[in-house]
């Protein structure tokens, strides 16, 4: 649920709050969910962090 908050603040035009969430999430899970962490960068448009967290996902064989 956090990480569609991501993208719901950064609909909202609040990116520092969708930042900060994603940072957040990020510290407490590391690489469980890189894929979806690929997916939010892909939602906000940065093409490039999605490809490298495309590449992470099928460098540590993320199920999603």
């Amino acid at each position: 649920m956090p990480l569609c908050l991501a993208l719901v603040y950064q609909k909202l035009r609040r990116q520092a709050d969708a930042e900060a969430l994603l940072a957040k999430h990020r510290a407490a899970h590391g690489d469980l969910g890189v894929y979806q962490y690929a997916e939010i960068y892909a939602q906000w448009g940065d093409s490039g962090k999605a490809r490298e967290w495309l590449a992470t996902a099928v460098r540590v064989h993320d199920p999603a």
